[in-house]
């Protein structure tokens, strides 16, 4: 039970667990206060275990740092100890691809340490920088090193003899080569970046900005569908857009003032935090890392309307005859209320939101709603006679 490091305590180094187990806890929330500039806030105790592989005070290593709760070992625990001073004179003495990178590598990291504070970010500690992923740090590095990063890691798929699901692509006679241009195009275009994972796969790393925006009554506003020369199409979703060649808030402000087309003094940002969500891309056949940084906001301002600000459709009903069975819990037939639907027209299209409560949402998002979705779709189109 000894302890690596103690709260309040100056640290000088950053240290990986390879062994073992400890546990960090945070400072007691009555006797510390996180500040920057001129916010503070008191953060909330919560005990974490710390396993192997896991990174402590990495911020250490790109910052002045201060430890922000104590580890202790909670088994017998081997642990690597990076001292940042020696790392600094290291990269000072030897300037080449690989110093470079880690120097990148370490302004991104800083950049994430000085902008961790609400509503931007979650504050930090000793085991956590939000938006530290290592994608999210390569996406916001130059363009000449995302691009020798991409290269490198497609490279340990050739030297490793596989990694791409061919068979992707078979139909399609699109060969490795060009599949890999592709990659390649895409991260000079700041659309995604290429890197290594943690056991040596190879990850497409995507970035997109998603905006849970919530009204005075919490509820949210939605895309339910778009329109276009062919009609209108559903299309429930949370407004989305890719953050591209290593921007910071110019995504959320994308979304504010083009995607859902809103004054942004009716908008103010309440917090932010980031979902990961993995799965392998039929596109490329290449196993993508999706990082969802999810502004959440309030609307205070009115939307432009119709007089037919509310529309209704009956949700997941019982047929006439049919008898409840033991164990369904299905709530009796409830309207879908779409409220005060909004249009927003662009080049190519014209997309429709509503507000939703997110039970609503919930529902017209999943494949058990999709009836529904359309049918509220169709409503709503009549309604503004897009058709």
């Amino acid at each position: 039970h000894d302890d690596l490091f103690v709260a309040g305590t100056i640290a000088e180094s950053a240290f990986f667990l390879m062994v073992g187990e400890l546990l960090y806890v945070p400072e007691e929330p009555c006797d510390f206060v996180f500040s920057v500039g001129s916010q503070s806030s008191i953060r909330v105790q919560q005990d974490n275990p710390v396993t192997a592989g896991m990174w402590l005070a990495e911020g250490a290593l790109w910052a002045h740092w201060t430890h922000m709760g104590t580890a202790t070992a909670r088994l017998d625990s081997q642990v690597v100890e990076v001292n940042g001073a020696l790392l600094g004179q290291i990269l000072l003495a030897g300037r080449n691809g690989v110093s470079d990178l880690v120097a990148a590598y370490g302004h991104a990291f800083h950049q994430s340490i000085v902008r961790a504070h609400p509503p931007a970010a979650q504050h930090p500690d000793d085991i956590q920088v939000p938006f530290t992923e290592f994608g999210d740090l390569v996406s916001r590095m130059q363009p000449g090193i995302r691009i020798v990063v991409a290269e490198a890691a497609l490279q340990m798929l050739d030297l490793q003899g596989g990694g791409w699901k061919l068979s992707n692509f078979v139909s399609r006679d699109i060969s490795t080569e060009s599949i890999k241009d592709k990659l390649l195009k895409e991260v000079s275009d700041g659309k995604s970046v290429i890197v290594p994972g943690a056991c040596g796969e190879v990850e497409r790393v995507v970035s997109i900005a998603v905006l849970e925006l919530k009204d005075a009554e919490h509820r949210l506003l939605v895309q339910v569908g778009k329109l276009d020369d062919k009609g209108i199409h559903a299309d429930c979703r949370l407004p989305a857009e890719k953050i591209k060649d290593g921007e910071d808030n110019e995504a959320y402000a994308r979304l504010v003032s083009s995607k859902v087309s809103l004054p942004p003094e009716t908008v103010k940002l309440v917090s932010t935090t980031q979902e990961v969500v993995q799965k392998d891309s039929d596109r490329y056949g290449i196993r993508t890392k999706y990082l969802r940084k999810i502004y959440r906001a309030r609307f205070s301002g009115r939307l432009n309307m119709d007089p037919h600000e509310e529309g209704e459709i009956s949700m997941d009903p019982l047929e006439e005859g049919d008898e409840r069975e033991d164990g369904d819990e299905r709530e009796e037939a409830r309207p879908v209320r779409a409220h005060a639907h909004h249009v927003v027209v662009e080049e190519g299209g014209t997309r429709v939101y509503t507000w939703l409560g997110e039970a609503d949402f919930q529902h017209l998002v999943s494949s058990a709603g999709a009836a529904d979705l359309q049918t509220l779709v169709d409503e709503v189109a009549v309604r503004k006679r897009c058709i």
